[in-house]
């Protein structure tokens, strides 16, 4: 068995003593503990050194302009010497005299008969991220609700075994307390030190799972203040079966109450055929002594997890890169049970200037003394401590809950990702560990507001309003649960905790839905959501939107609705109107050359790259322009000029003829090419665009090179892309990029033609190139175009 394997994002590491970052918004833990009840009116005194921390009381400032007083009897006759104002109740802001101090004051009314109860009043802050310096990196924290977690528990009194290369806790961050308990199953030893990592990847799932938080160092862990077991069934990386279960056994019999196993064997067939006896045993003797199993799922790329992610008595864990889809090394498959960030360091799509792995503290390999470091890790391995430190917090929540309910609750409550319910990319979901540990807390009895104390008060009644914003009407499944006396059933319902709903968005006749907004997002039509507190739903509705203006250039010459036209035309085609000739290229110089590159610019110039070298253009006499170039014409004048020499930037092979254009609006140029191309920098295939940014507008052309979209990534059917175009905005607000392709194929879900413009709103670029959604925008066929016409070069308005 080896680790689940990770990844290092090398640049980005900091040594411990060089790190400078201002601290965040102080985190003070204050709420539940102002209901203190003190037999009797006498006041604690102050804490040495520390006169705003009061015995009994919060580690706050405080107000320094009055004191708060209960009283038995009314004002006037409790002998209060000085202002007081009425908050509510018996409650009363009580004011010094001029000369007399706050001590003095709340000593004073200690003694009053009157005054049943007399206590500072403190100043209160908002609870916000912990004041660890690089908290505000660990985007993946905020993802499974940590901080809204941590209003309710910190996972004091839970034991957590990490099974894995073992624990260094002598980093700077390091632990809020000392490891509970070490074994080294190769050494057969428990003595300290015996479970010391060796290789940094244990001391990195460690610090997810309980990293020391509110230190003001580093970074934090989720279930911090949870005490870790460190199991070293692994040495330098890897480790046998047998150690693996002697591991799994000894963290049972010595108290554990979860284990992490970041680790695994990679499968090809589903449990049980891949999978070992002795773990297979091991895991079940766990289970039986309620023991809950978090393993990682494996990084392979594979619709089957790793072994033993894979056991049934297990809960497997996919990772999420930081859009919340699959990062591409996960595995996935039936086995699956609930996903979590495990982070693609190859990306920054959070555009924090930072790779979005996950961040923790480790020591750089092989160094002696441990060198240690913040470091970005990516892996399924980085995925599996988030769901483990959820589940040392629900279980420090509920201890009465056993394994069944805790996990029970990580996916009935998880986030639902991909399609409907569960599936075999994300589970049951993405791991949502207040929701989690809320429902654990009501269906166990206890009020996750105070602290998981126990209640013998019903879980509280949400409301939820679901609003149209447009022509439309929002419907809501199934009806109020709770309150049944609310009012109307569709503005304003109420519902248990953690009823799920499905809203659906209804556009009047001739309109369509534009998307949710407030607590629900997406543009699917029915979405669902599980009730965890009041929500505020809205569907947006709205007419149609209009049909584009597309300009194209058609590959071969013909007739369409009655227009004859040329490969080297431009065409119109505006809604409601007759097919037009924007540009007659026969008119202007171009003779045959076909146009295979178009851009219209907003002052009504067109760019235009041509299929084969013309020489003597208007404006450009004696200069031959070849396929590579492009040229812009000016309407007003008739005149070309120079806009870009592709032969400057490295474009001089047949394969590297430009086959269309588009300008970016910050005036960056895409454009793709004919066949394979490799320049400084880049290289690419037909169906890739390369983005050029540098000096354009001349003969002199200078400038750099980058991946831009990656077209096999959309689709293995996208061939050759023959026009381009790029808009502002779209679905995930990234932009629109209208593409034409010369073949016949399935994109996205749809069959789109050579004679066909499509959309991809745009997800993400470079290497790993996604959309939100790729649709049909124009289809040649059905504005009139000949059955084998083909979209050369377009430009969309």
């Amino acid at each position: 068995a080896a680790c689940s394997g990770h990844s290092l994002w090398q640049g980005i590491t900091e040594m411990n003593s060089k790190i400078k970052v201002a601290a965040a918004v102080a985190f003070l833990c204050v709420v539940g503990l102002l209901g203190l009840r003190p037999a009797s009116a006498a006041i604690e005194a102050p804490i040495a050194g520390t006169p705003d921390v009061w015995v009994g009381g919060l580690a706050a400032p405080r107000q320094t302009s009055h004191v708060l007083v209960e009283l038995a009897t009314d004002p006037a006759s409790a002998g209060l010497a000085g202002r007081v104002d009425h908050i509510f109740g018996h409650w009363y802001r009580l004011y010094p005299a001029p000369s007399e101090s706050i001590d003095a004051l709340l000593t004073t009314e200690a003694a009053n008969p009157a005054v049943l109860r007399v206590e500072p009043d403190y100043v209160m802050t908002a609870d916000a991220a912990p004041d660890d310096p690089l908290y505000p990196r660990q985007w993946h924290m905020p993802q499974v609700q940590a901080e809204q977690a941590w209003d309710v528990t910190t996972g004091d009194g839970v034991i957590v075994a990490v099974l894995d290369s073992g624990v260094d806790p002598n980093g700077e961050d390091g632990f809020c307390h000392p490891l509970y308990a070490e074994y080294n199953v190769v050494g057969n030893s428990t003595l300290p030190g015996a479970a010391l990592d060796d290789l940094n990847h244990g001391t990195h799932v460690a610090g997810t799972v309980a990293g020391c938080a509110g230190n003001a160092t580093g970074v934090v862990g989720l279930a911090y203040d949870a005490r870790l077991m460190a199991v070293k069934v692994l040495t330098n990386g890897s480790g046998s079966n047998a150690d693996i279960a002697e591991g799994i056994v000894w963290a049972t019999d010595n108290g554990a109450q979860v284990i992490n196993m970041s680790l695994g064997s990679s499968c090809f067939s589903a449990w049980p055929s891949c999978s070992v006896g002795v773990v297979n045993d091991a895991i079940d003797y766990a289970a039986a002594h309620d023991v809950v199993i978090v393993v990682s799922a494996g990084n392979n790329n594979r619709a089957v997890l790793g072994f033993p992610g894979n056991h049934p008595e297990v809960i497997g864990v996919m990772a999420t890169r930081y859009n919340q889809t699959r990062a591409s090394y996960s595995n996935y498959g039936p086995a699956v049970d609930i996903a979590a960030p495990g982070g693609q360091t190859s990306q920054d799509q959070n555009n924090d200037g930072f790779p979005d792995g996950v961040l923790q503290e480790t020591f750089v390999n092989n160094s002696s003394p441990h060198n240690f470091q913040y470091s970005y890790f990516q892996g399924t391995s980085m995925a599996a401590p988030h769901v483990t430190g959820a589940v040392a917090l629900l279980r420090a929540c509920a201890p009465e809950a056993d394994r069944d309910a805790v996990r029970a609750a990580l996916e009935g409550y998880a986030l639902d990702l991909g399609q409907p319910g569960f599936d075999n990319t994300y589970g049951n979901g993405l791991l949502q560990t207040y929701d989690a540990l809320a429902g654990l807390a009501y269906g166990t009895g206890r009020d996750p507001a105070d602290h998981c104390a126990p209640t013998a008060e019903p879980p509280p009644c949400f409301t939820v309003s679901a609003t149209a914003d447009g022509p439309g009407v929002v419907l809501v499944d199934p009806p109020p649960n709770c309150d049944p006396d609310g009012e109307d059933p569709i503005e304003l319902t109420a519902y248990d905790f953690g009823t799920v709903l499905t809203f659906t968005a209804d556009p009047d006749p001739g309109n369509v839905f534009t998307g949710w907004s407030g607590d629900l997002g997406g543009d699917s039509p029915a979405q669902s959501l599980r009730v965890t507190r009041d929500l505020a739903v809205t569907a947006g509705f709205a007419p149609p939107p209009p049909e584009p203006t597309v300009a194209i250039s058609l590959k071969t010459n013909g007739t369409a609705a009655g227009l004859a036209y040329a490969d080297e035309d431009v065409l119109v085609d505006e809604p409601g109107q007759a097919l037009t000739r924007l540009f007659i290229g026969a008119d202007h110089g171009l003779g045959k050359k076909d146009i295979n590159a178009l851009a219209i610019l907003d002052d009504g110039s067109l760019l235009i790259s041509v299929d084969g070298p013309v020489k003597n253009l208007p404006g450009l006499s004696g200069i031959k322009i070849d396929d590579s170039d492009i040229v812009r014409y000016i309407p007003a004048t008739g005149q070309f000029e120079w806009y870009f020499d592709g032969s400057d930037v490295g474009l001089t092979t047949a394969a590297e003829d430009i086959d269309a254009i588009a300008l970016l609006p910050d005036g960056r140029l895409l454009l793709s090419t004919t066949g394979n191309v490799k320049v400084v920098g880049v290289s690419g295939q037909d169906e890739d665009v390369l983005v050029f940014t540098g000096v354009l507008g001349s003969e002199q052309t200078s400038g750099t090179f980058a991946l831009y979209l990656d077209g096999s990534d959309l689709s293995t059917a996208l061939s050759d892309i023959d026009g381009l175009d790029f808009a502002p905005g779209g679905m995930g607000g990234n932009g629109i990029l209208y593409m034409s392709t010369d073949k016949k194929g399935i994109i996205g879900g749809e069959t789109i033609l050579g004679d066909d413009v499509f959309a991809c709103h745009i997800n993400t670029l470079g290497a790993s190139s996604s959309c939100e959604l790729i649709e049909r925008v124009w289809s040649g066929q059905a504005e009139g175009m000949p059955a084998k016409a083909n979209v050369d070069a377009l430009d969309i308005n």
